[in-house]
């Protein structure tokens, strides 16, 4: 039976960010504290749960934007040409007469504002939930996001069904559901959190590349399966989507908690931790947010690289967001969703490549074989990863048929290791008890980027549409030239030769 989701040390509201109190009484000094859960089974539950919740968002998103699509050309076609409704089958407009200018420029449009506002709200209540995590649990957290997520998706959907009726806009609305767990941000900041407090930092990697693994598995097979099931009906594989995004609300109470799991116990039964202390007095709720916030930001001054690698971030997000991609494919090149959704799915599997064979073994190679310090590697990937991902999405951007798009996909999916890299990089750079803090920082970056980049996209999307030609790409090329700065920033970054030594030996060390 799966134990409570709240901990029982829910009662102590004075918890740091991330150091947990230096004594707790148990109360019966003579019981064993239960075993702990191995860090396997803990990183399994957590890649599980990402899994499970992005394959259901991912067979919700494509047919959602054939949907808004086919909302926006009904309206178009109703005011200019009455005839061409009904004639697709189930009472709209047929997908190729669609793929005019204005109606993707509203969907374009529909998007990026979504995209915006969702990023505003995790930008407003990602801290208030990282207190939340720091005094429940990171269990908790996780639920809450989860059913967010869910909160969300059920919103839009009944918008959608009444969307020849209501303005398609109150979609919009649907960017509350930050309210509960704080969204994206919240749910990547947990995720790697859980994997920070049971990893060691050798294994960091392997792990982070293996999250990020099992959600682009998720690109592979179920925008496929989307684009089958869209065949029957655009709703078909939305509701199954509903449905599987509720399975992970059940998974998550099978996660041990984690916030105290380097705890250890001492001959006299009371828990001692290895952090720094708290104050022996609860303080008040905006005095203790203040301070969290304060002294989340404290440990940037410990290290100026960190300065040099946050900017990275501002694009990560950006670049992975797909909606952008799959509307520039399908108007570009004059395809259905459905057959735009399978090629990015090839793309999909090529990172899946990319992330558990590929990388890895380079990895391997640069630590082991030519001896590279972790830092040294990371960095160095992370530099490589950096360029490929430019050239790719410049290729993008001019590609004039589909076989040398397809050509531009496969060079851009080995660059997505880049934020991996770097989040093992930054995270190496700051002392254990400030990575929760360091990896909620990442989600503020990433969260800005998205808000300010999403309708950024959109306005390129929609302006190259009306200059027409190669310029269609001009989103593509203002990644390309954002990457290029990121290369700027990433040559500004030394690794000290102390951390080279001491990193070098502990891998020897290792593989000895």
């Amino acid at each position: 039976m799966a134990a409570p989701l709240l901990p029982s040390r829910v009662s102590d509201e004075a918890t740091p960010l991330l150091p947990a109190p230096p004594e707790l009484e148990q109360p019966d000094g003579s019981k064993l504290r239960p075993k702990k859960a191995s860090p396997f089974f803990i990183t399994t539950i957590a890649i599980l749960w990402v899994l499970i919740i992005e394959f259901g968002d991912e067979l919700i998103n494509p047919a959602q934007t054939r949907v808004f699509e086919s909302i926006y050309c009904q309206l178009y076609y109703k005011d200019h040409d009455p005839s061409l409704i009904g004639n697709d089958g189930h009472g709209g407009v047929d997908e190729k007469w669609c793929k005019i200018p204005v109606v993707q420029g509203q969907v374009a449009m529909l998007k990026g504002w979504q995209n915006t506002l969702n990023a505003i709200g995790m930008l407003l209540f990602s801290l208030p939930w990282g207190y939340f995590a720091d005094v429940y649990g990171r269990r908790p957290t996780l639920f809450l996001v989860g059913l967010g997520f869910w909160f969300r998706s059920v919103y839009v959907q009944i918008i959608c069904y009444f969307g020849l009726v209501v303005p398609l806009k109150l979609v919009w609305i649907s960017s509350l559901h930050t309210l509960i767990g704080g969204s994206s941000s919240v749910a990547a900041a947990m995720i790697y959190t859980i994997i920070s407090d049971v990893t060691p930092e050798e294994g960091r990697i392997t792990i982070f590349l293996r999250v990020q693994a099992a959600s682009i598995a998720t690109q592979v097979g179920a925008p496929i399966l989307s684009a089958a099931l869209m065949n029957l009906h655009p709703w078909v594989p939305m509701l199954s989507g509903l449905a599987i995004m509720a399975i992970p609300l059940l998974l998550v109470f099978y996660l041990p908690e984690t916030l105290d799991y380097n705890a250890t116990e001492t001959d006299s039964g009371t828990t001692s931790y290895s952090s720094s202390t708290m104050s022996a007095k609860p303080e008040p709720f905006v005095k203790k947010m203040f301070h969290t916030i304060s002294s989340s930001l404290s440990f940037l001054g410990s290290d100026v690289r960190i300065l040099f690698i946050l900017p990275a971030f501002f694009l990560h997000m950006l670049i992975l967001n797909r909606d952008t991609l799959l509307q520039y494919i399908s108007t570009r090149y004059a395809i259905s969703i459905a057959s735009a959704t399978v090629l990015i799915s090839v793309r999909s599997g090529l990172i899946l490549f990319s992330l558990l064979l590929f990388l890895p073994a380079l990895s391997h190679l640069l630590r082991h074989r030519l001896q590279l310090s972790s830092q040294k590697s990371d960095l160095v990937l992370a530099q490589g990863s950096t360029i490929i991902m430019s050239l790719g999405f410049l290729m993008i951007a001019l590609a004039p048929t589909i076989p040398i798009l397809m050509v531009a996909l496969t060079l851009n999916s080995f660059g997505w290791g880049l934020t991996l890299f770097l989040r093992s990089l930054i995270t190496s750079l700051v002392e254990e008890h400030h990575i929760a803090r360091l990896n909620a920082l990442v989600g503020v970056v990433d969260t800005m980027g998205f808000m300010i980049g999403s309708p950024s996209l959109a306005w390129a999307f929609e302006e190259g549409l009306e200059l027409g030609g190669w310029r269609t790409g001009l989103p593509f090329l203002i990644c390309a030239g954002a990457l290029a700065v990121v290369v700027v920033f990433q040559a500004g970054i030394r690794i000290r030769e102390d951390n080279k030594a001491q990193h070098t030996s502990e891998d020897l060390a290792r593989e000895g």
